[in-house]
């Protein structure tokens, strides 16, 4: 996270609050849920690492 603070709602979860300096792990085949619930723009900066021919994402299925 580079500025702001992520709430990130992972089904099944308890939310997970990440902060400006703090780094985010989204696990692979999870449903998540991104959202900024405070006055300040979310900045962040993704690295993803997985084989080429794995989807960045997938639609959530609809309930």
């Amino acid at each position: 996270m580079v500025k702001g603070t992520l709430s990130v709602d992972r089904k099944n979860r308890e939310m997970v609050h990440t902060q400006a300096g703090q780094a985010v792990i989204e696990p692979v085949n999870t449903i998540i849920r991104g959202t900024n619930k405070g006055q300040t723009p979310v900045e962040l900066v993704i690295f993803q690492v997985s084989p080429p021919e794995m989807p960045e994402s997938h639609p959530a299925p609809s309930q």
